[in-house]
């Protein structure tokens, strides 16, 4: 026999189906015409419309559902960025490829204020490494290591 597990529900639990699915549009603006399923975030929370609206705040119950709550910090303390989360979040920014000799050398990525440049060296045409530049968050490992063994990827380092 399998292990199993009971869990007991604080709330009752609620199924919500769209038919496109859930759209994240980010960070709740009251300005925004809100149609079902769009998601937003808001005082550290995720909630998605249950029906479509202007100017509601998530906390309306009669046009939102709350997904994710905002959980205590944890025992290490505050979030703290890295080199991957920031990579990742850079995805929502405007950008400009640079190549040199056919290798991609830099992409530089803008917010309309904010610029961070990830710069990418090669060694034997391998990517060996990528530097973060420009207006990072403090406290990240601004270089990722590509170390290879025989052509092959074996480990990567943050520093």
């Amino acid at each position: 026999m399998s292990d199993f597990k009971i869990v007991k529900l604080v709330d009752p639990a609620v199924i919500l189906q769209f038919s496109g699915g859930i759209n994240p549009t980010g960070p709740y603006n009251g300005a925004t015409a809100y149609a079902t399923g769009d998601s937003v975030s808001y005082l550290g929370g995720s909630y998605t419309a249950i029906q479509a609206g202007t100017g509601n705040l998530p906390t309306n119950t009669s046009f939102w559902q709350l997904l994710a709550e905002k959980g205590d910090a944890g025992t290490t303390g505050a979030f703290t960025e890295t080199f991957e989360i920031v990579s990742k979040n850079l995805k929502s920014w405007n950008y400009s490829l640079n190549y040199t000799l056919g290798e991609l050398t830099s992409i530089i990525y803008t917010d309309g204020v904010d610029t961070i440049t990830k710069t990418l060296y090669y060694t034997t045409g391998d990517l060996t490494s990528i530097e973060l530049t420009g207006d990072t968050p403090a406290g990240i490992n601004l270089v990722k290591t590509l170390t290879y063994t025989t052509g092959n990827l074996t480990g990567i380092a943050y520093s």
